[in-house]
């Protein structure tokens, strides 16, 4: 931990503060991520990871691996997962013009509906969920997510 953070604060109180954010983080967020994420008329329609990958139209028409990287999933657990949405008509694979070795992932007209019907019931489940708060505590929402979104890309700058 950094020393003049630790002097700065104090050491008992910094260690108070990781420790309640460690359970936060472990207690909180894979509820949160359940409540917005898992909406119950969903949960019936693909596996989560399939949801996943399909509703990754920022990763259209790239290699296998990338898509891998980019969504924390193992290469040989995205390649059976790719294979499975390819066996169900959602995704196909198309060749690289320039490296006959890469394949890349393009979603099918019938994925794209799969997507846009999630897209809809995903929309509209957040939309009641987040009509539950004031707008006081929408805004702390907001400025949270923010901090997280800042917080992950720095992470992910570092490689460490």
């Amino acid at each position: 931990m950094n020393y003049l953070i630790m002097n700065h604060i104090g050491f008992d109180n910094m260690e108070r503060k990781m420790d309640k954010m460690m359970d936060s983080l472990l207690g909180y967020l894979p509820l949160f991520y359940m409540e917005i994420f898992n909406p119950k008329e969903l949960r019936d329609e693909l596996p989560r990871n399939y949801m996943v990958i399909i509703n990754s139209k920022y990763y259209e028409n790239q290699p296998i691996s990338v898509m891998a990287d980019k969504l924390s999933i193992s290469r040989s657990h995205m390649t059976s997962h790719i294979d499975q949405l390819v066996k169900d008509g959602l995704l196909k694979k198309v060749p690289d013009n320039k490296d006959r070795r890469i394949i890349r992932i393009v979603t099918t007209p019938k994925g794209r509906a799969v997507r846009d019907k999630y897209l809809e019931i995903f929309e509209k489940h957040i939309e009641e969920k987040l009509d539950l708060l004031s707008p006081e505590e929408l805004e702390e929402l907001y400025k949270s997510i923010d901090t997280i979104q800042n917080v992950v890309t720095k992470f992910l700058s570092a490689k460490i």
